[in-house]
């Protein structure tokens, strides 16, 4: 019985580990769109310094702009966090995104840094999990499949047959 409760154990240190995998991936997308946007603001806060023959649009959202032209400089208002806003010209703000965008390349290390380990940790409880199982001789528990989270997803839906309503129309169970 110590075999049983040692691979149901594991079985349930691997999918925590595997959930785990798939909460610092999206994590990780998460901050490389931000990474991303920061990117984009910085090139075009040093379009601003060469000069756009003084014509701007700034977006407002949901479609709409706003086309204004320059007179001298243009200020540019940056959140510094805690919601406090500074305003400063183009090139500091980039500076200021530059950094931002150092720190989210870091953070971006430490994630992957996690899912290497992450990855480490489901490797040996496989490892053991399979050693278990076969010292116990017959198999009753299948071992779980350690492939990546988005394979297990897609195999899950391709076993599940289609429910459709009487008249054919898929039900909320699709």
């Amino acid at each position: 019985m110590e075999a049983d409760d040692e691979i149901r154990r594991l079985a349930r240190l691997v999918e925590m580990n595997r959930d785990q995998l798939i909460q610092l991936d999206e994590q990780q997308q998460k901050v490389a769109t931000v990474r991303n946007e920061h990117r984009d603001v910085i090139q075009s806060l040093n379009d601003l310094e060469g000069g756009v023959e003084g014509h701007f649009m700034t977006p407002l959202g949901a479609g709409v702009a706003l086309k204004h032209t320059a007179s001298g400089e243009m200020p540019v208002i940056v959140d510094v966090g805690s919601n406090i806003h500074i305003e400063t010209p183009p090139d500091i703000a980039a500076e200021l995104l530059i950094t931002r965008t150092e720190q989210l390349d870091d953070l971006i290390q430490r994630i992957e840094a996690e899912k290497a380990a992450s990855n480490t940790a489901i490797q040996q409880y496989a490892q053991r999990f399979e050693m278990l199982a076969q010292q116990r001789g017959d198999d009753p528990l299948t071992p779980p499949q350690f492939d990546e989270p988005s394979s297990e997803d897609e195999s899950s839906t391709q076993t599940r047959a289609t429910r459709r309503s009487p008249g054919g129309g898929l039900t909320l169970d699709d």
